[in-house]
């Protein structure tokens, strides 16, 4: 795909564009941060800081791009067990053509029981 980088960054606000889970599955605790509508081009890995609440702990991460789910995910496997409420922080990723892709809003994940979080945008 051609580059287009006219116009500043691209705002992605989480009520508007982002839909996001956190998939818990024995040891393994994955973000997904899906967008809806728009990627003209292929973000390349950046990294984003995870909160955890109840620690006030804050850890980076890698946030890589999976081109043909078209989301965002956040492997947090190796972070503290079983966290009760996390942050995900409003991040930036370039992208292939020198673009900036700039989520806008804190995503929060709050366990409702074991192994089930739900999510809600943060302003």
């Amino acid at each position: 795909m051609p580059c287009n980088t006219a116009g500043g960054p691209l705002q992605l606000y989480c009520s508007e564009h982002i839909n996001a889970t956190l998939l818990a599955n024995g040891d393994s605790l994955v973000i997904q941060i899906d967008t809806f509508d728009y990627v003209p081009t292929e973000p390349l890995d950046a990294s984003v800081d995870v909160t955890y609440v109840s620690l006030d702990q804050t850890i980076a991460y890698e946030l890589d791009w999976d081109p043909l789910a078209a989301r965002w995910s956040i492997d947090i496997s190796a972070g503290p067990d079983d966290p009760v409420e996390i942050v995900v922080q409003p991040f930036e990723a370039p992208g292939a053509c020198g673009e900036v892709y700039r989520h806008v809003n804190g995503i929060r994940f709050v366990r409702t029981e074991v192994a089930t979080y739900e999510s809600s945008c943060l302003p």
